[in-house]
């Protein structure tokens, strides 16, 4: 199963981060430039749309409060799996770290997964940059 992890830090309070991270319907705010819609479908399932067109069916796994983590799955043609979490840590009182980690198969498609995520992370930076 291939994997892959990026790490990103803002400065931002973890807490202002994760209350926009835990907003699930409106993650596409977060994530400018590669995400062009975002929307709950019920409690469990947000569909999600990319710049490019792709619209994607995700599952939300588990949402902890505590732990500041997220993980879905999606549903993605071409893969047979795909999972992944996104977690906030605190670095200071106005920094935090932003992990986002993605396990899917087949492994040969680390090479499109992984520039959505690199894209993805880039945008999430923007976001609390701009």
């Amino acid at each position: 199963m291939a994997s892959i992890r990026k790490e990103v830090i803002v400065k931002v309070s973890a807490e202002m981060v994760w209350a926009k991270l835990r907003d699930l319907g409106r993650v596409a705010d977060l994530f400018p430039g590669m995400l062009t819609d975002s929307r709950l479908e019920n409690e469990r399932s947000r569909i999600v749309t990319f710049s490019g067109g792709s619209v994607i069916k995700e599952h939300i796994v588990d949402l902890d409060n505590a732990a500041k983590r997220l993980v879905y799955s999606a549903e993605s043609t071409g893969l047979t799996h795909h999972n992944a979490s996104m977690q906030i840590l605190a670095e200071t009182e106005r920094s935090c770290r932003f992990i986002w980690v993605s396990d899917f198969l087949p492994d040969e498609a680390i090479e499109s997964i992984g520039q959505l995520i690199d894209g993805g992370t880039r945008s999430f930076e923007k976001y609390w940059t701009s």
